[in-house]
C-alpha cells in the first residue's frame, strides 16, 4: 500500500499463486492543533472544482481567544492531506500495480465505505475516496456514493464500552492486568526517570495513571507527525526505543485481553501491518475480521472522542 514498494517486495506480498478477493483498509487520524494550521483552504478545496474559490468561510471564535479553534480530534490541514495521500497510495498499489480495482470508477459497487458518526472520519473518508479516485476518475452519473453507518448501541468499529458493562468490565481486567505487568517493568523505571522532567509532572506515568501511558504515546505521535510543533517534543521522547516502547505498551494494553479472553467472537484472523504515519514503525498483529465480501475493497475510518 505504500509508496516505494520494491518489485520483490510486491511478489513477497502478493505471490501470482494466490488470488486477492478482498481489501479491507482501517485508518484512524487525531490532531488537535488547529491553531496551527492555518486556514482551511485544503479541506475546503476537496469539495470544490480545480479553480473554484468558496464564497464564504465560517469563523469560529472564543471570548477567550483561546488557543485551539476546534475540538481535539477534529479534521484540519494536516489530516486532509495525510488522507488524501493515503487515497493515492492505495490507487498506486491497488489499480496501478495489481490492477485489482478498475482505473475509473463506474459504480458504487466496487468500494464498500463505512464510518462511525463523527463528522471528522465522515470527512477523511472523503479524502482518502478523494486521492483513490479523484473527481476526473469518477463517472459523471456518480453523484454520490454511500456512507454505511450504525446506531451507537450498535457500532462494532470501536469497543463499544458505553452500550455493553461487560465489555466496559473486561476492557477495566484488561487495564490492570497490563498495568500489573508493565508499571514496575525496567521499561518504565527508564521512561520515569525522563518523563517528570520533560513533561513538568510532579509523579511519574504508569498505565493507569492521569496522565496515562497511552495519552503520552497519543501525545508524541501527534507532535512527531506534525513539522510546524515536531520541535516541541522533549529530546528524550524522539528517542526511537522510547517511542517503541510505548507503542508495545499502548497496543498491549487495548488489545492483549481479546487474544486471551474466551468471551470475545471466535476470531477469523487476517495478518495486517500497522503503520504509524509519525515514524516507519511497522507493528504487525492479527485483526479480527469478516469474510463477508460485500465490495472488492471496503475504506473504513474510525475514531472516538479523543
Amino acid at each position: 500500500m505504500y509508496p516505494g514498494f520494491s518489485s520483490e517486495e510486491l511478489v513477497n506480498s502478493y505471490p501470482s499463486s494466490l488470488q486477492l478477493q478482498l481489501v479491507q483498509v482501517f485508518f484512524r487520524h487525531d490532531w488537535e492543533g488547529c491553531s496551527l494550521s492555518g486556514q482551511f483552504r485544503e479541506l475546503v478545496n476537496t469539495v470544490l472544482k480545480p479553480g473554484e474559490t468558496p464564497s464564504f468561510r465560517a469563523e469560529i471564535k472564543f471570548g477567550g481567544g483561546k488557543a485551539h479553534e476546534c475540538a481535539p480530534g477534529d479534521l484540519t490541514d494536516i489530516g486532509v492531506q495525510s488522507t488524501n495521500h493515503l487515497g493515492r497510495d492505495i490507487r498506486q498499489l491497488y489499480v496501478d500495480h495489481l490492477q485489482f480495482l478498475p482505473e475509473r470508477l463506474t459504480g458504487s459497487e466496487v468500494l464498500h465505505l463505512r464510518s462511525t458518526r463523527y463528522p471528522r472520519t465522515f470527512l477523511s473518508l472523503q479524502s482518502v475516496v478523494n486521492g483513490l479516485y479523484p473527481p476526473e476518475r469518477r463517472d459523471v452519473r456518480l453523484e454520490t456514493l454511500p456512507i454505511v453507518i450504525r446506531l451507537p448501541e450498535e457500532e462494532t468499529l470501536l469497543p463499544n464500552e458505553d452500550f455493553c458493562p461487560r465489555l466496559r468490565h473486561l476492557l477495566g481486567e484488561f487495564l490492570a492486568r497490563t498495568a500489573k505487568k508493565w508499571n514496575r517493568s525496567p521499561e518504565l523505571s527508564k521512561l520515569n526517570n525522563l518523563a517528570p522532567a520533560a513533561m513538568g509532572l510532579k509523579k511519574g506515568i504508569y498505565l493507569d495513571s492521569q496522565p496515562n501511558i497511552a495519552d503520552l504515546r497519543d501525545s508524541i505521535a501527534a507532535a512527531m507527525a506534525a513539522p510546524s510543533v515536531r520541535a516541541s517534543v522533549p529530546p528524550p521522547f524522539r528517542d526511537q526505543d522510547i517511542r517503541l516502547t510505548l507503542q508495545r505498551i499502548a497496543a498491549e494494553q487495548e488489545h492483549i485481553g481479546f487474544a486471551d479472553s474466551a468471551e470475545p467472537p471466535q476470531n477469523r484472523p487476517l495478518r495486517l501491518s500497522r503503520h504509524d504515519n509519525w515514524d516507519d514503525l511497522d507493528i504487525s498483529g492479527d485483526y479480527e475480521g469478516s469474510s463477508m465480501a460485500l465490495a472488492p475493497i471496503y475504506l473504513i475510518p474510525y475514531g472516538g472522542i479523543v
